[in-house]
């Protein structure tokens, strides 16, 4: 998704009627070709899932949507085709062959799918460290810029990345965070491990208008060298915070970070929606979490808290939860 957009900023730059938005983009040439890169990009992907004994045809990461028409192509009112709007199913085009398409290779600078098996392979041989940023739609199309701030409060540029969008698209919010590799930035920084990260987050329009957008950047994932877990890291300050939701893949571990003292811990677990949205806390230390402890999850739905029914009824929760993929 984040490659695909890029591409229609970088062509489209500030021009209206353009790649850069969400309207006009499909009347620019380049936007078949374009979508037929990302068409290859996904078999190079499946190919390099056969190489790692993984299934290649066949997820279940978005539930429901993956065996429910496209909306909006689903409208009959947008979508005069009863074929298309009734087969336009998302779990029907995993397999390209279907379509009786093939590529002559599926290189990618100079490199075939296993030399691209192994340069990912060795990457995964240092410590690294995201963002873990929550997407949603801003109405146009947007770039975003992502910088650590130093101790002293200087900025250092982390990465940037695009978001496709126009004032009639559907609303939208993705709990499944983008993972932004951070690592280098932090390290410019002088950010020691295990110690509070501030991003800022400056979103300009498309026509280079500045936006007053944020997203949510106190939430991080780490994978350490070698290992083949995520770690999810809550970072929880002492001002209130959104009640929001973020989804993660199994084998996910949890960590929660305090900013500061004034942030009381241990956090809690309470079970249940009901019971985050009426504050219950269970008794004693039952379900507690402690700061700087990773625990690992089983699949299911978590609901975190402050450990104080006054600081939860006043936002400071937020819930996890684990997809069992």
């Amino acid at each position: 998704e984040m490659l695909h957009n890029a591409v229609h900023a970088l062509v489209g730059g500030h021009k209206t009627y353009g790649m850069a938005t969400l309207d006009y983009s499909a009347f620019d040439p380049i936007f078949m070709v374009h979508h037929a890169s990302i068409d290859r990009l996904w078999k190079i992907w499946q190919s390099l899932q056969k190489l790692r004994h993984k299934p290649f045809n066949y997820a279940r990461c978005a539930g429901r949507r993956l065996t429910q028409p496209l909306e909006p192509f689903s409208y009959d009112s947008l979508n005069k085709d009863p074929l298309t709007r009734t087969n336009s199913l998302p779990v029907q085009v995993f397999d390209a062959d279907k379509f009786h398409y093939h590529y002559d290779n599926l290189d990618v600078h100079g490199h075939d799918v296993a030399e691209l098996n192994t340069m990912i392979q060795d990457m995964r041989n240092s410590d690294r460290i995201f963002a873990a940023i929550l997407l949603h739609g801003v109405r146009t199309s947007a770039t975003v810029n992502v910088q650590v701030l130093t101790a002293s409060g200087t900025k250092v540029h982390a990465g940037y990345f695009y978001v496709l969008g126009g004032p009639d698209e559907m609303p939208w919010a993705y709990e499944r965070p983008y993972k932004l590799d951070i690592t280098d930035a932090v390290r410019q920084a002088g950010i020691k491990d295990g110690a509070t990260i501030h991003l800022t987050c400056d979103v300009t329009s498309y026509d280079g208008t500045s936006m007053n957008e944020t997203f949510s950047v106190s939430t991080f994932i780490e994978r350490h060298a070698n290992e083949d877990h995520d770690v999810l890291v809550l970072q929880l300050g002492s001002e209130q915070q959104a009640y929001y939701k973020v989804v993660v893949k199994r084998g996910t571990h949890i960590r929660f970070h305090a900013e500061n003292a004034l942030v009381p811990g241990p956090v809690r677990e309470l079970g249940s929606f009901t019971n985050a949205q009426l504050c219950v806390m269970p008794p004693g230390r039952a379900n507690s979490y402690e700061f700087e402890v990773d625990y690992t999850l089983e699949p299911g739905d978590y609901f975190f808290s402050a450990p104080d029914q006054e600081r939860c009824s006043q936002g400071f929760k937020i819930m996890v939860t684990v997809e069992d993929e």
